[in-house]
């Protein structure tokens, strides 16, 4: 449905549904929007202030996608992510979920928030030393590539690389992952000749733990792939 330009300046739209509809252009200056469901609506940016949208996010739209348009604002990202917190405020674990699911859906930018906040969590809570605490940091480094932030990536994961094998040690197929993902990172950035060594350093340490795991088996495939 088209409401292109519409203006609902000053109506009450308690609980409105607007899924799938076209509201570019239209007008909602001191509308009430509360509990309206925008799901797969079409908008453009500032159309809604921050406060008509949160009172969007915590009611009808709490946990769903925002409508297109809104992620990309800045406002609009951290009403969201606060409502995030606010919801799964006695439950970390379930935030992680909640973040790795927004991952699955390609919600990077909101995903790279709330694994920033679990990574400081846990770092206080769990320790920094925490397997958890570990893997956030891996996953954050993830959404960092995945958003083609290539060189803040690597120097991510080297961080994380000694930690890993300290605590870990250096065979554990999550340590030999952090170096393979630090040359992706490399060769993300055009820097083939040493990506390509690392692979190949890399090879040699998993080829002599080969059949030790499943994961270091399917890892050498990915390797000799590259090389």
């Amino acid at each position: 449905e088209s409401l292109a330009g519409y203006d609902f300046s000053g109506a009450r739209l308690e609980g409105a549904d607007f899924r799938g509809a076209d509201l570019t252009g239209a007008l909602f200056d001191g509308a009430d929007v509360t509990g309206a469901d925008l799901r797969g609506a079409i908008w453009s940016d500032g159309q809604l202030t921050p406060e008509q949208l949160a009172t969007c996010i915590r009611g009808a739209l709490r946990g769903a996608p925002l409508p297109l348009g809104a992620a990309a604002t800045p406002d609009a990202l951290r009403i969201e992510f606060e409502a995030l917190l606010d919801e799964f405020r006695d439950d970390s674990d379930g935030l992680a979920e909640k973040a790795r699911e927004l991952t699955r859906n390609s919600r990077y930018p909101l995903a790279e928030l709330l694994w920033r906040h679990l990574e400081d969590l846990w770092v206080r809570e769990r320790g920094a030393d925490h397997i958890d605490t570990l893997r956030a940091r891996n996953d954050l480094a993830w959404l960092i590539v995945a958003q083609g932030r290539a060189a803040e990536a690597e120097a991510a994961w080297r961080a994380l690389l000694p930690d890993r094998e300290r605590v870990q040690g250096a065979s554990h197929p999550e340590t030999l992952t952090t170096r393979f993902f630090i040359a992706q990172a490399q060769l993300s950035q055009g820097r083939e000749a040493e990506a390509q060594a690392a692979l190949r350093a890399l090879l040699l340490d998993m080829e002599r733990l080969h059949g030790t795991s499943d994961m270091i088996n399917s890892l050498c495939v990915k390797v000799r792939a590259q090389l």
